[in-house]
């Protein structure tokens, strides 16, 4: 899926002006100005901390570049149409330019002139092949955010080779003039979602590197007045989360604004504070294993050093009322819930599912990024079953704009065990539900290393089939047991109880099934693992369903439950065999959950 593209009237009224502007625009002088500029700085091409290890360099020397997980030689002339694995995320890669990044790295780092001749080669080879409107040009490569990425790396490519002394006078006015159509094909196109701001830093970076093109001296003011709009329509300012249900994209739109003040030299000022505030979110989304809670369209990428520090300073329960999402840290265990819909840019259907890691191991964990291209596993991955949350009378939730809610976290807050340690709840709700007829609550209620408790308040004007959805992490192993399953691995021995409330609950356990798809988590591109999905299926107008999952033998369950509404919940928790081991009420004052002990 392609966001942001332009219609064919559109781009073909914008191809006219930006291919005719620059040709005319470029001066003798522009390459005289170029030969007077410094060596461009490292943050002006840099992405996160990324580091290539030596065997990347070496792949790189002989043309060997890997792009949506495949490796593939791309030596003058590349063949920029190619597609050998059949996705729009490798041919809209190739025609971005970042695989050239190890290239730079080589150099930058390492003093390599050999690496920077072989990107300014391959810079070359693009710009002379791929020009906007070529018969033989990419439907990928004229793109929101494929031409923000490679403008930023042509102009690094650009001033870098003149700066080393191995870009002539004919060379620079061919690399000159494509950064003017990038520059120019940016201003007159524009998106509202990530793929804008990716564009946007292009042209920061652009101007950065080229202020002395004709524009070029305005192209810094547009760039940041056009990223500032997009993040700020798509961000709670005062929250600081990125509105697009995806974690990875966090993770992106902090780096990009972080890179945008280091090329505009910005701050401090409202942006450099907005940019604190993300950068905290960023590390809530870190978990224990130093890898991303895989919300929406998430890799299962480490975290950079800075978030993972920054991790390890934050405890207790933090939520995002407005953006919907909440947390809870302590030690090496970790919750993470979500609660959004704001538009429908990565949005799966994934009402009210979590993460949850503990004792060592992801106990529960979202699905994450398949691929983006149309087909079966775009469908599994975006859907309802694929996530841990319940679904009315078998069908995935809508993932229509016009159907967003904004956020469903209502309540949190936490109390102290009469047995030792901390109780901590959420309180949060699936508004899709309500169009047809159906409330759904749900309560996440959990001390660290001891137990989860998950509560789902489900009322009905009629009979439904509700199905809950459990999606397990890839290490456990899963026993059926008569009254509950079973959850081992290295340091854990714990289990699941699911209680539905006097109804008769069918259960199923599914790993690595092909029909229907479940039992799968995708860590990586096109990178399916098998992993063990638990279902529970209730008849009836209401219900309210209690699932414990227990960490730490002898197991705990929650037994009972006196009293759940709109503001309180009590739980009897006990043994598996009935033994009374503490009791909790919890209660709701506005957006404050208080939680009473007692055994």
């Amino acid at each position: 899926m392609r966001h942001g593209a332009c219609s064919a009237g559109a781009l073909a009224i914008a191809a006219a002006v930006i291919v005719a502007a620059p040709a005319t625009a470029l001066a003798d002088n522009n390459v005289k100005d170029l030969r007077r500029e410094p060596c461009p700085a490292p943050y002006l091409v840099a992405e996160d901390d990324s580091v290539f290890g030596q065997d990347e360099i070496n792949q790189a020397h002989r043309w060997r570049f890997t792009i949506a997980t495949k490796t593939v030689r791309l030596k003058p002339k590349v063949g920029w149409k190619r597609d050998p694995i059949n996705s729009q995320t490798f041919r809209a890669g190739i025609v971005g330019l970042n695989w050239m990044r190890v290239l730079l790295y080589d150099h930058r780092e390492n003093g390599n002139e050999r690496s920077l001749r072989q990107a300014r080669d391959l810079a070359l080879d693009f710009v002379q092949n791929q020009p906007l409107g070529g018969r033989k040009t990419s439907s990928e490569a004229w793109d929101a955010k494929t031409v923000g990425d490679r403008g930023a790396i042509l102009a690094y490519v650009t001033r870098a080779a003149s700066c080393e002394g191995i870009l002539s006078a004919k060379r620079a006015r061919v690399l000159l003039r494509s950064l003017a159509r990038h520059a120019n094909w940016i201003r007159h196109n524009r998106v509202a979602n990530n793929h804008g701001l990716f564009d946007a830093l292009g042209l920061a970076a652009i101007s950065r590197q080229a202020h002395f093109l004709q524009g070029g001296g305005r192209w810094r003011n547009i760039a940041r007045a056009r990223f500032e709009k997009i993040l700020k329509h798509r961000i709670k300012v005062d929250e600081g989360f990125w509105l697009e249900q995806t974690s990875i994209y966090q993770w992106e739109v902090t780096n990009l604004l972080d890179r945008l003040l280091e090329i505009l030299r910005i701050g401090p000022d409202d942006l450099e504070n907005l940019l604190a505030r993300m950068k905290r979110n960023s590390a809530w989304l870190v978990e224990p294993d130093r890898k991303i809670v895989q919300f929406g369209d998430s890799q299962q990428r480490r975290a950079p050093d800075e978030y993972r520090d920054l991790s390890q300073t934050q405890s207790g329960i933090f939520a995002l009322p407005r953006s919907g999402y909440a947390f809870v840290r302590e030690g090496s265990s970790y919750l993470a819930i979500a609660s959004s819909f704001h538009n429908s840019t990565h949005k799966h259907a994934d009402e009210l599912s979590f993460d949850l890691y503990d004792r060592g191991h992801r106990i529960v964990s979202d699905t994450g990024f398949f691929h983006k291209d149309p087909g079966p596993w775009f469908r599994f991955t975006h859907g309802s079953s694929a996530h841990s949350t319940v679904t009315l009378d078998g069908d995935s939730f809508p993932r229509a704009s016009r159907l967003s809610y904004g956020s469903g976290i209502s309540a949190w807050g936490g109390g102290a065990s009469d047995l030792g340690g901390t109780w901590y709840a959420v309180k949060a709700r699936n508004p899709l539900l309500g169009r047809n007829n159906v409330s759904h609550q749900r309560w996440l209620v959990y001390k660290p290393g001891t137990a989860l408790v998950v509560v789902d308040r489900l009322r009905s004007g009629r009979r439904r089939h509700y199905k809950s959805y459990f999606q397990l992490g890839p290490d456990l192993a899963v026993s059926e047991q008569p009254d509950a399953l079973g959850l081992s691995a290295p340091g854990l021995t714990g289990a699941l109880y699911n209680n539905g409330g006097g109804r008769r609950t069918g259960r199923n356990v599914l790993r690595a099934s092909k029909h229907p798809l479940q039992g799968w988590t995708s860590p990586q591109f096109r990178v399916k693992d098998p992993r063990s999905t638990a279902i529970f299926k209730t008849k009836g107008a209401d219900a309210d369903r209690v699932t414990t999952i227990s960490l730490n033998a002898p197991n705990v369950e929650a037994a009972a439950i006196d009293r759940v509404n709109n503001d309180s919940l009590s739980l009897q928790l006990a043994t598996p065999a009935g033994v009374p081991l503490e009791r909790l009420d919890l209660s709701v004052d506005g957006r404050s959950i208080a939680i009473a002990s007692d055994t």
